[in-house]
């Protein structure tokens, strides 16, 4: 048994598994639980999630509910980026729809930055034994391969989030890492928080667009 950190990429985690129509009634999800049960012979510490919000409905949801699992286990930790909307257009060929083509989408930024110094901070107060970087995104291998190389006693592990050929597409990050795995979709349904709990006295509810 080993101290160990997960570092979650939010918007890749989501995009990956909450946006299937399966899950997406469980988004009210443990996280500290799921990484628990998936690890059970680490001490696991801390869960960092790295994500912003969008200033819509949807991301007031979203925040509600970042702040109910920071309350409900302290072991999560909310570390935030920037959200800017951009313009895109639909590149679906041959749509037959004749309406208003473009959409405004939110362009995450500053995410994968957060992600490579809050690993690099961690390494040099010597703080974990293991690393779970939760992401299928290559533009952290550097992150891992510096730590790799800076510190040859941390284990960086890679769990990417979503089906067989999504896994299948992010290989080069899979292969820089010491082991790699997969977020089994059947424990999304377990790992749920408390349809209603208080800390305290406040009290927490999941959302009944989640329901």
């Amino acid at each position: 048994m080993g101290n160990t950190i997960v570092y979650v990429d939010g918007l890749n985690f989501h995009n990956a598994l909450m946006n299937s129509r399966e899950l997406q009634q469980y988004r009210w999800l443990n996280f500290v639980q799921l990484f628990e049960i998936m690890r059970p012979n680490d001490d696991i510490i801390a869960v960092k999630y790295f994500t912003s919000f969008r200033d819509t409905a949807g991301g007031e949801r979203f925040e509600y509910y970042i702040n109910a699992l920071s309350k409900f286990n302290t072991k999560f930790e909310y570390l935030s980026g920037k959200c800017i909307d951009g313009t895109r257009i639909c590149g679906v060929r041959d749509c037959r729809y004749r309406g208003k083509r473009d959409y405004t989408q939110c362009e995450e930024k500053q995410t994968d930055v957060n992600i490579a110094l809050s690993m690099l901070d961690d390494a040099y107060q010597n703080l974990c034994d293991t690393m779970v970087l939760v992401s299928g995104d290559s533009d952290l291998i550097p992150a891992i391969k510096l730590v790799k190389k800076r510190f040859e006693n941390i284990r960086v592990n890679v769990n990417v989030p979503g089906p067989d050929d999504r896994q299948a597409r992010a290989s080069e990050i899979r292969e820089t890492a010491d082991n790699e795995g997969r977020v089994p979709e059947k424990l999304i349904p377990v790992c749920q928080l408390p349809d209603t709990f208080d800390v305290s006295g406040k009290t927490y509810s999941r959302p009944p667009a989640w329901e």
